[in-house]
């Protein structure tokens, strides 16, 4: 017989556009909680489980669900059962990440079916969505899962305010108050919060999408690099200046004739550090802003750039990898 847990878990999703700064904020509130009993859901879009590696999770329980959003059909039975499994463990917290391109239409539907299988072991304390001020009044008008985020979010941070005026904030509070007026909102720089954040108490109800599924064909195009031997991190910075401006994100890890390096680039800016060999996928994860056509691009930017032998998978249209001189 299942021991009787005293209290619920309390369960927390982050959300936030690609480089909003979801996995800075999952660190500062891992640091919060040291000394609690903690879990974590890293729900990671493209082949390679990049945020899982970098995340300081300091020997915690952690899944990492990737090739998909765990809102869309192509993964919430998966979410579903990750978050069961967690329900038998000894934790106090549930923290998931939520891949950028998350659209969280299906969250009461999830929340539900997540209801049915555990019972009472969880308590849901709300959505934290991270606002970037250098896209979100950008990407409201033109993403509708980055208006979805804001929608349904408890809490929702202001993030990097240290690089707009301040004009800017009080224009990016005042549209997320006219899409979710009744959220805690905080401003911040590299998503540092206090323990206020977890007083959290539900939100108004979240709107009427009662059972939306998101398709897996709504989802944008993924490509995934593997080098087949070192590359100079200098042909790699040449590479992402050939197509970032056609992208919506570029990180992952590639070998270096000196040791392995993370790529990860935010905002215009590229930022190679090194690491030790990651223990989870290895590769380039490049989000196209341009759908499928980026397909034809990379090969001739790579080979200009780097001169390496490569393998390029089109995650969307599913096209065969593809083994390039």
């Amino acid at each position: 017989m299942k021991q009787m847990r005293k209290q619920p878990i309390k369960l927390y999703l982050l959300t936030g556009f690609l480089g909003a700064g979801k996995t800075t904020l999952l660190n500062n509130l891992l640091e919060l909680l040291r000394g609690e009993r903690v879990g974590i859901i890293i729900n990671e879009f493209g082949a390679a489980g990049v945020d899982g590696a970098v995340v300081e999770h300091h020997g915690l329980e952690m899944i990492e669900l990737n090739n998909g959003q765990i809102f869309c059909s192509c993964l919430a039975g998966d979410f579903v059962k990750a978050i069961a499994e967690f329900s038998e463990m000894p934790i106090d917290y549930l923290l998931v990440e939520s891949s950028g391109l998350a659209n969280p239409t299906s969250l009461d539907t999830v929340l539900s079916e997540v209801k049915n299988l555990t019972g009472d072991a969880y308590d849901y304390r709300g959505m934290i969505c991270v606002a970037d001020t250098l896209q979100v009044l950008d990407l409201v008008q033109a993403v509708n899962a980055v208006r979805e985020q804001i929608i349904r979010s408890e809490i929702i941070l202001i993030n990097k305010i240290d690089l707009v005026e301040q004009e800017v904030v009080e224009e990016i509070e005042e549209k997320i108050r006219e899409l979710q007026p009744h959220a805690r909102i905080y401003r911040t720089t590299y998503c540092r919060v206090d323990q206020d954040i977890f007083k959290s108490v539900p939100a108004e109800p979240r709107g009427p999408h009662p059972g939306q599924v998101v398709s897996s064909f709504s989802r944008p195009v993924t490509f995934l690099i593997e080098a087949h031997e070192a590359v100079e991190p200098e042909g790699i910075r040449k590479f992402v200046s050939a197509v970032e401006g056609d992208t919506l994100r570029i990180k992952g890890f590639f070998i270096a004739p000196d040791g392995w390096r993370y790529l990860d680039v935010v905002d215009g800016i590229t930022r190679i550090t090194s690491v030790s060999e990651p223990k989870v996928g290895q590769g380039i994860v490049i989000i196209s802003r341009i759908g499928e056509r980026l397909w034809e691009k990379i090969p001739p930017a790579w080979g200009e750039s780097t001169g390496i032998k490569f393998t390029l998978t089109q995650k969307q249209l599913f096209f065969p990898p593809t083994n390039i001189k």
